[in-house]
């Protein structure tokens, strides 16, 4: 058993209100799809004092703000006309560390990356990697209000789940588990003491 098996036998998991599983990892719950590039980007990305990090939830805006920053970045490289955004998905000019980069290569090849480098990613500022936190490089995040979040990200879900999933929980029992922090990408809540 390698150590990544090792890792989910030993780990807390939970169903998400849509069915999939939810690993908690490193104090908060990381989807099982990009569990495994969520622990490469974590022990292999070296940033940069140029690089910028574009954080957020899902379904906050994460679109959009790669959308806004590309442009900025890059407005002097291109006219409006020629701008790549018009014939390519914001997600494939800014890629994702855990659901792209990572996702099929333990440790990618980012030197190919002009400066500034650009990435998202979804991980909660505590689970960023060192690298990040101990350079100069700067992070955007972006968060939305958390009922239009809750909403829009169920709809995600729901909309891209397979049959091989369990059954989604009804809107109530989802809104009670969004609340508690049971999420993708979210801290667990923790119960206030009275």
């Amino acid at each position: 058993m390698d150590e990544f098996q090792e890792l989910l036998q030993t780990i807390p998991k939970e169903v998400n209100w849509d069915g999939r599983w939810l690993y908690y990892y490193n104090n908060f719950w990381c989807p099982g799809a990009v569990l495994k590039s969520t622990i490469f980007f974590q022990r292999n990305f070296k940033a940069k004092d140029s690089d910028i990090i574009l954080a957020s939830i899902p379904k906050s805006g994460t679109t959009w703000l790669k959308s806004l920053s590309f442009s900025i970045i890059n407005r002097k490289k291109c006219t409006i006309p020629e701008s790549p955004l018009l014939i390519t998905n914001p997600h494939d000019l800014v890629r994702s560390m855990e659901f792209g980069l990572f996702l099929n290569s333990e440790n990618p090849d980012l030197e190919a990356f002009s400066c500034p480098r650009v990435f998202s990613t979804h991980l909660p500022y505590h689970a960023l990697p060192q690298s990040i936190l101990n350079t100069k490089c700067r992070i955007i995040y972006i968060c939305r209000n958390p009922l239009d979040q809750f909403m829009s990200l169920r709809h995600f879900l729901l909309e891209n789940s397979s049959e091989d999933q369990q059954k989604a929980l009804p809107i109530d029992e989802a809104v009670e588990l969004f609340c508690k922090g049971l999420y993708p990408f979210a801290k667990a809540v923790e119960k206030a003491s009275i």
